[in-house]
């Protein structure tokens, strides 16, 4: 094996360190298949898509729910024969 080469740094004699590559780490992340800014550009469209989509959807759940109030009111639906509580005798409503 070659001695290292010697280096002069401010008056003392200094070695050189290996000039060898590190090894490869298998452990970092590899690069991304797609730029980032290509994956916003091209998933901003569907988001206010989707953003927009769901206000319609909500509004389209309002309406339903408010038709569906004025179907089950009160005044449309047929009266309902009950019973009278207070005429039944050994009721747990007395005092």
């Amino acid at each position: 094996m070659l001695p290292q080469p010697k280096t002069l740094f401010l008056g003392f004699f200094m070695s050189v360190p290996d000039q060898t590559p590190a090894p490869p780490d298998f452990y970092s992340a590899p690069p991304p298949f797609i730029p980032a800014a290509v994956g916003v550009a091209f998933l901003s469209c569907p988001m206010l898509l989707t953003l927009v989509g769901g206000s319609g959807v909500a509004a389209f759940i309002t309406s339903v729910g408010a038709a569906s109030e004025e179907l089950f009111r009160g005044d449309r639906l047929p009266p309902l024969p009950f019973p009278d509580i207070s005429a039944t005798p050994g009721s747990c409503t007395d005092p």
